[in-house]
């Protein structure tokens, strides 16, 4: 991850979230796990977060509450 920015900390409720599935790599003819997440920051901009590979397969949504509330907080 060299030269890239990395977001350490993020404090928002969780707008929605899209369960792992398949999505072909560019370039390569092979599937990868994706899964997505959208969280709300507090200045209510959307924070577009895209989980791949191991990490998304591992992502355990049923972990997760129930949409939508207000009150949801992600520490990411």
């Amino acid at each position: 991850m060299e030269n890239q920015t990395v977001l350490i900390d993020l404090y928002g409720c969780v707008k929605s979230i899209v369960p792992g599935h398949q999505v072909p790599v560019k370039n390569k003819d092979k599937l990868e796990s994706k899964c997505e997440i959208t969280l709300e920051n507090l200045r209510r901009v959307d924070v577009k977060i895209t989980l791949w590979g191991d990490i998304a397969r591992q992502f355990d949504i049923e972990a997760c509450p129930k949409f939508p509330t207000t009150d949801q907080v992600a520490y990411i």
